[in-house]
């Protein structure tokens, strides 16, 4: 029945998981989530129960379902008529796209970019293809619709009443609070969580201020309003407190399979290092000036105040060796090698031997770092972020798996951090981080998944002092609340 022979915990997932309607596949990134629920489709196929299946990813995801894991994977007796989305197909594309509707009993698979939900002509394609077949949806990396205020969340819920069977898959279904369950789940099925309003859901499992507070009582003043905003308490270190989360995760326990790799493969170690280094002089002037008097003095005598917000970001660009200009981002040093930053990076990777992943947070970073790169390791560096394209992102990954020429893999945990397999680098360097926990930990097991041979070493760089000790502390506070609702261990991180 199977293509591929499935792994203990794939097996036991694809049992527990065939016959649901609706379900989560809440399995650690690395464990192989991908062909559960591959299989799943098989075994629908297999039984007349469904002749499509809609793939709802983050970009570049999607076509790695086409390109690498449906192929891989799926049975041969499904023949299978795949093909991904793109609102500017080329000419081959458009014809694999319009044989979808020829008569015809096999399966046919699409693939769409999640963003291609946010516009009108993606969620045509998306509408037609849902109610032209019996189609198992899945929507891949599911935090992605965590935020149920967002209209393409709200278009992919209403889009899923047109599934047959439904799937969300994700290693980090919790990335902010437990709030980020309810958009995932309304979209699987709104009886799971007992309530399809999230007012009612944030007041049963947030912690919120009492009408009494100083603060509600000051913003009802304020707006003239006759109801209370839903305001999160915090504790004394301002961290939001929650409250019932056991009972969430009993909740979500029947319609979900959840496994950690460290209970079902054996993979080598991650270790994680950091490496610091301290601002340059004309680094601590800016950073000091931003920090105390929320301003930065640009050449022309000009001043930009800001917000606290808008200062954390400008302060992490200061220690990333860049600061805002009038006409856009300027480099604080004239030469990369100047920047202790680029130094610090350029002196670990002398010091490590094959494949290394360079993760980074802003552009700026990544045209740093590639022009270092280039600099000292000619031709060996590919890029994957933003600017890329599609095509280019799909060879980037290609070329770093099977190249022996490629050393460097340079990109944004925000473009790259999900769905690809990157076993080739066992040195993972955090050049920048974001915010974002789901960012983390989708990225870190890009190298540390089935596949990988080697320790993982995971090096964080750190200007001493700086907004970067805050960022990090950030994240492990997230992975603690994420946690309690999917009952993993409480572990050393970062």
């Amino acid at each position: 029945m199977f293509k591929t022979k499935p792994l203990a915990h794939q097996l036991e997932a694809f049992t527990v998981s065939k016959d649901q309607k609706s379900f989560a596949l809440l399995c650690e990134q690395g464990t192989g989530k991908t062909k559960i629920a591959i299989d799943k489709t098989a075994y629908l196929y297999g039984k007349g129960q469904i002749n499509g299946l809609l793939v709802i990813a983050p970009n570049g995801v999607h076509r790695n379902w086409i390109i690498n894991e449906i192929p891989k994977h799926m049975p041969d007796y499904a023949c299978a008529r795949s093909a991904w989305y793109a609102s500017s197909m080329k000419v081959d594309e458009r014809k694999t796209y319009e044989k979808w509707y020829d008569p015809g009993g096999d399966l046919r698979v699409l693939a769409m970019n999640i963003e291609a939900l946010s516009t009108e002509k993606g969620r045509k394609v998306a509408e037609k293809f849902l109610r032209t077949f019996s189609v198992h949806m899945i929507v891949d990396e599911s935090s992605k619709i965590k935020h149920f205020s967002t209209q393409r969340t709200k278009h992919i819920i209403k889009l899923g009443k047109l599934a047959k069977y439904k799937t969300i898959a994700t290693g980090t279904p919790v990335t902010q609070s437990p709030l980020d369950i309810f958009g995932q789940f309304m979209f699987l099925d709104e009886e799971i969580l007992g309530t399809s309003s999230f007012f009612i859901f944030k007041a049963r499992y947030a912690q919120l201020l009492d009408e009494s507070s100083p603060i509600l009582r000051h913003i009802m003043q304020r707006t003239g309003g006759r109801r209370a905003p839903q305001i999160i308490a915090t504790d004394k270190e301002g961290r939001p407190l929650y409250k019932n989360l056991d009972e969430l995760q009993k909740l979500i326990a029947p319609h979900s399979f959840r496994v950690l790799k460290k209970d079902c493969l054996d993979l080598p170690d991650k270790v994680y290092q950091r490496r610091y280094f301290d601002l340059a002089p004309e680094q601590k002037a800016v950073y000091k000036d931003i920090k105390e008097n929320l301003r930065i003095e640009f050449a022309n005598g000009d001043f930009e105040a800001m917000s606290k917000l808008t200062a954390v970001l400008r302060l992490q660009q200061v220690t990333c060796g860049f600061i805002p200009s009038e006409n856009g981002e300027k480099p604080i040093f004239e030469k990369g090698s100047q920047n202790p930053r680029i130094h610090t990076l350029m002196e670990l990777l002398e010091e490590t031997s094959g494949k290394a992943i360079i993760w980074a947070r802003f552009r700026k970073d990544i045209q740093l770092i590639s022009e270092a790169l280039e600099e000292e390791y000619p031709g060996q560096t590919v890029l994957y972020y933003g600017d890329v394209s599609s095509d280019d992102r799909s060879k980037a990954m290609k070329d770093f798996q099977e190249d022996d020429k490629i050393r460097f893999f340079v990109g944004t945990q925000a473009a790259g951090g999900t769905g690809l397999t990157l076993t080739a680098a066992s040195t993972v360097v955090y050049y920048s981080n974001t915010f974002s926990l789901e960012d983390r930990l989708q990225s870190e097991d890009r190298a540390h998944r089935i596949g990988q041979k080697n320790t993982v070493t995971y090096y964080d760089i750190e200007a001493v002092d700086t907004i970067d000790k805050r960022i990090i502390a950030a994240l492990r506070m997230k992975k603690d609340v994420a946690n309690l609702i999917t009952k993993d261990p409480l572990i050393d991180w970062i």
